[in-house]
């Protein structure tokens, strides 16, 4: 019987350097990257391959905190794959060993004794935010990096890093140096592609297909789109909950709940702008159209000269921001009931993704 959730198998085919796998949550994107890793190392250990070394991997998250929960991630793959019934692992700081394990054996004086099985160095873990302190560190044997959650949740740019992707590719000169036959797979869950990445790598989501690949560098798009995996989805008592909800479209259905174009808008006519607000340093204009019932929310340039009247944050707002969001501020509370009633839109979907976010969880 076929598997309903996802595996590598097809994405790797392709032999692209950088692979961005996006689907909903629970479809496999880390259980397969992982599963086919260990199950590379497995391969060398027990002589399938020849190699001449193991092959290891590197599973990467964007902060520390992030990684405190990795062998929650390695568990269920050691009770459950077949393959690894005679294998056990362990954490030594950032490093993850794998050995067979130990038997006891009668010696040729028939007594019993444990065999000394050794521990193979089969994996690490490494934070982005902190990777540049292990650039000594040697990867020579690593041929394959997992960069889980690399889109945020809620479209929340807060938790992006400055400068992120000249880190990711300091990491990938820290590991790979100058080797071919590598291979990244950067997973994340469908709720925005506005990512830095996107717009950096000049980066395309799949139209026609669920695989995209670049015609000029070595990186592939694949959206996680299994029928089987959505069906039985639904039909649990969750998804039957979830019917018709913005969480059935993206968790379920695998569509970008803040890259739809719904609430989009460009401005024509004769548009006021009403104030200019910065939201996670970038600046924004609200602006109303006399004798028409609808606001519209718009980048501003950083050369403009009309000064920021409010700052919001997502993470550590402050009382005052809080308070001009959620009570009697005439400017936002007009805006508070045009966004309640459907009537406010967005110049384009990168700032919706930016900015939708923020109205929905303070109006």
């Amino acid at each position: 019987m076929k598997s309903i959730y996802w595996t590598p198998d097809r994405t790797e085919t392709y032999n692209r350097y950088l692979n961005f796998i996006i689907g909903v949550r629970g479809t496999g994107k880390t259980y397969g990257c992982l599963n086919k890793a260990i199950k590379r190392v497995v391969r060398e250990l027990e002589g399938k391959t020849h190699k001449g070394y193991v092959p290891e991997w590197v599973y990467m998250r964007r902060y520390e905190s992030e990684l405190e929960t990795i062998e929650k991630v390695l568990n269920p793959i050691f009770n459950k794959e077949k393959y690894l019934t005679n294998y056990e692992f362990k954490q030594e700081k950032r490093d993850f060993y794998i050995r067979r394990k130990p038997e006891k054996l009668i010696n040729e004086k028939g007594k019993e004794y444990i065999e000394n099985t050794p521990w193979i160095l089969m994996g690490h873990w490494l934070a982005l935010s902190t990777s540049s302190h292990f650039k000594g560190t040697s990867y020579e044997n690593v041929d394959t990096l997992i960069y889980d959650e690399f889109l945020y949740e809620k479209s929340d740019r807060s938790k992006e890093l400055k400068r992120e992707v000249d880190k990711f590719f300091n990491v990938l000169e820290t590991i790979f140096r100058n080797r071919e036959g590598w291979r990244v797979f950067l997973l994340g869950n469908a709720t925005t592609f506005e990512t830095c990445y996107k717009y950096e790598l000049k980066l395309m989501t799949p139209y026609n297909s669920n695989i995209w690949c670049s015609k000029t560098k070595s990186i592939l798009v694949e959206i996680v789109a299994n029928p089987e995996y959505i069906k039985a989805k639904k039909d649990s008592p969750i998804g039957k909950l979830a019917s018709g909800t913005s969480y059935e479209s993206y968790a379920i259905d695998n569509n970008f709940i803040y890259d739809s174009n719904t609430f989009i808008k460009r401005k024509k006519g004769n548009y006021r702008r009403m104030c200019v607000f910065e939201y996670e340093n970038h600046k924004y204009g609200i602006f109303i159209k006399k004798g028409q019932n609808e606001i519209i929310i718009d980048s501003v340039k950083r050369t403009d000269t009309e000064p920021i009247r409010f700052t919001f944050k997502s993470e550590y707002m402050t009382e005052q921001a809080k308070s001009i969001l959620t009570r009697n501020h005439p400017i936002f509370k007009l805006l508070r009931t045009y966004f309640n009633n459907n009537k406010v839109y967005y110049q384009n979907i990168r700032v919706k993704s930016f900015i939708y976010p923020l109205f929905l969880k303070n109006f």
